[in-house]
Parts: structure tokens; sequence; C-alpha cells
């Protein structure tokens, strides 16, 4: 065991562990999906070189920063895929995978975000005990039943950068307005804050993920019972509505489909929202969601950004066709009343 004397960067995905108070690295004897490393820059990255940190900030890594981070897998069609080696050894070079700080082998990477930046493992990063810390150790726990819920809206979309967010903020900040209470999860996706710092300007009075439940990505590994957890726990909040957005899309490997396939899920569900790049992402992924006994209400994304698309959408999909970017109330007043009924701000909240 090393004393962590060396000044690092904690990674937002690990936000929910006491680093400061631990500083200690073990070898890499027992590792993990979740395991949280240290692992010194000797690569930078000038496209996806950016670190977004445990206190909410970005920065810029150079050559020799220490950061935190958890192992972890991911399939980015615009970014970096990569997972978590079969082996791993103090020393060893592994790859910042996305910005939220998980770390793995890098399989490829898109032209948009260019090489990732590389770090050299210096250990398991462990409590004074030598236990090694894991993600495992977050506050949310995992449930296999749901507790009552009141009405969920989920978006969904066909691939990432969809317009999956910008739809859920629309949607809360509408709700919000009207003084009523929404809780905002991220149930798939890779560990960042982003979206969710999103969700909480807009409004939302509580938002988690599954880096909450102890997941740095829902990458190829089993999530429904975190899925379940996490609507578990916004419902504690007492919300007049939970807003769910499920990051990635519907064929990625994140898990999309698997907790829209859920008996519990699925009934748990009020309407589901589709974002989509282009009129045929959206129909066809209206379509997959017709194989599970899922109909979707509305359409928005880049799909609807003008009246070529929403036509088509109209025409080929028979959904609605709103653009949340453009039309923001329009949006959140449609979604809403889809499952609240006729909205009136609610007096004295």
């Amino acid at each position: 065991m090393t004393s962590f004397n060396q000044s690092f960067i904690q990674s937002s995905v690990t936000k929910n562990i006491a680093i400061n108070q631990m500083k200690r690295l073990v070898p890499l004897d027992t590792y993990s999906f979740g395991s949280l490393v240290a692992g010194r820059v000797v690569r930078t990255s000038e496209r996806y070189g950016h670190l977004e940190t445990a206190t909410n900030m970005m920065h810029k890594l150079s050559i020799n920063d220490i950061i935190v981070g958890a192992l972890g897998n991911r399939a980015a069609l615009r970014g970096h895929t990569g997972h978590v080696p079969n082996t791993l050894h103090v020393g060893d070079h592994l790859s910042l995978l996305n910005i939220g700080g998980v770390i793995g082998k890098i399989d490829s990477s898109s032209k948009a975000v260019g090489q990732p930046v590389q770090l050299e493992i210096m250990g398991a990063v462990a409590n004074p005990f030598e236990q090694p810390l894991s993600l495992s150790q977050s506050p949310v726990p995992r449930s296999h039943n749901l507790r009552p819920l009141p009405p969920v809206v989920v978006i969904a979309g066909s691939c990432m950068h969809a317009g999956k967010t910008q739809a859920t903020c629309s949607l809360i900040r509408y709700v919000t307005d009207h003084n009523l209470r929404c809780v905002a999860l991220k149930l798939t996706g890779v560990g960042a804050q982003k979206d969710l710092n999103k969700m909480k300007d807009a409004g939302a009075i509580a938002t988690y993920s599954f880096v909450d439940a102890g997941l740095p990505s829902t990458c190829n590994t089993p999530i429904i019972a975190t899925a379940k957890g996490c609507l578990n726990h916004a419902a504690k909040h007492n919300p007049d509505v939970i807003v769910v957005e499920l990051g990635d899309g519907l064929l990625g490997d994140y898990g999309v489909l698997d907790i829209l396939s859920d008996k519990q899920l699925k009934s748990a569900v009020s309407t589901v929202i589709f974002s989509a790049a282009d009129p045929v992402g959206a129909w066809g992924g209206i379509h997959l969601l017709k194989q599970h006994g899922l109909s979707v209400d509305v359409v928005t994304g880049p799909c609807t950004d003008n009246s070529a698309g929403c036509t088509s959408i109209i025409q080929h999909c028979e959904s609605l066709a709103l653009n949340a970017c453009a039309y923001p109330q329009q949006f959140g007043k449609t979604v809403a009343e889809l499952v609240l009924g006729p909205i009136h701000t609610k007096v004295g909240a």
C-alpha cells in the first residue's frame, strides 16, 4: 500500500465517494466494473481532452495530471468505445472514455473526438483499511420491485445527440413553471453530470442517474434493478411527475430496450416521447417500440426542425411532431397534459 499524497482531480463519476479522506493506493489484485483507479495523464487530446470534475467544473487535462475515475465500458456512436480489461496491473495504459471519468481499454473512436486521453494506471484507490473503493458504495439502493409511482414520462431516442436532453429540459421547465414538482432521471448512458445539471437548472427538484446507484455506465451490464431503484428513490420526493431520459439509442448496448421490455417498468410508463435525427430514424424507432408493446405519443428532435420533417413524421409515423427546441412551451404543455390532464398553475407550492 502507498499513501496517495499527490494532488489529484476527482472525476464526476466518482462524486459520491469521499476520496479526500482516503488517499490510499493499492495494487490491482482484484478489480471490477466500477472500481476506482488513479491514473496519470501521459497523452492529452485536443478534441476530447477535458474532464468533468466532482465539483461540476470542466478541467482541461495536461500531461502528468492525476485523475481518479472508475473502470467501465462505453460504446458511443459519436465518441470512444472501450471496455474494462480482463487483466490490469500498475503501470498499464488505459484511456479516458468520456468526460465524466470512465476509464477502460480503448477499442475504437469516431473521427469527431480523435484519440482519447491516455492514462498510466497508478493503482486502485482504497480506504485507510486497504479496502478498494467502488461505485457500488453509492447511495441509491437497487430494487427488484417498484413502489407506487406518479406519472412517468420516458424520453427515448434513435441515438446519442438526437435531442433527448433538450426535450427533457423543455418538459421539466414547463412543469415547474406551473409550480408542479418534477424529479428527473437518466437511467441509461455513460456516467457524467452535464445532462443532469441541465435538468436541475430547468427546475427539477432532484436528479439521479445510474451513477447514484453504483454504475459507471449501463453499457453491457444488467440494469433493471438499478432503474427500479432510481425510480423508487425519485418517488420519495413526492413529485407530481417523474421525467426519465434514456441515454443512447434503442439499438445501442446501454440497455434501453431492456428497460422498456421489463413488465414492471413498462407498466409504470405513462407516455413515451421519441427523439430522432431524421424521419427514417423516427419511423424505425416507433416500429421497434411497437414490437415491444409501446406506442409513441410525440416525436421531437432534429427530424422536426422544419415543416418538411414534421409533415413526414405525421404522414408516416402517425404521431404528433413537435420541436422541443424551437417551441419549448408548446412541447412542454402538450406532453404534460398527456399525463396530467389540463395544467393549471399549482397555488401555494
